[in-house]
């Protein structure tokens, strides 16, 4: 238990979200994502197989909460994109992933997700 600043002090330094679950365990009230991630888009090759691109992208994103506290979250990327994928077809592809994963400060009531835009070359 936390009863002086240096107990908050000592138990910041052993853990890097130790501040936000003291504040949090204060007010009760976890952060929640407040917008969509984005990500950069994705160059990709001509020809190249959805399963093999999305076998490059992360599975753990690392984002600021509006109260600036760095999180890492899982992504579990969906089946497919919008418009469907199609390998052999120039264009962009919008591709959504779900976050899991998330530290007990941290909440995501409104569904916000991870995207990034594949972006297929000409042949």
């Amino acid at each position: 238990m936390i009863k002086t600043i240096k107990d908050a002090v000592f138990h910041a330094q052993q853990d890097p979200y130790a501040l936000a679950k003291i504040i949090n365990g204060l007010c009760h009230t976890p952060e929640n994502i407040g917008a969509d991630i984005a990500l950069a888009d994705k160059a990709v090759v001509n020809g190249t197989a959805l399963a093999t691109v999305k076998a490059t992208l992360p599975t753990k994103q690392l984002f600021n909460t509006a109260m600036g506290l760095p999180v890492e979250a899982t992504i579990t990327w969906g089946a497919d994109t919008t418009p469907t994928y199609a390998p052999a077809v120039a264009g962009t592809y919008a591709l959504t992933g779900t976050l899991s994963g998330l530290p007990a400060i941290l909440t995501n009531t409104g569904n916000k997700v991870v995207t990034v835009d594949l972006v297929v070359a000409e042949a």
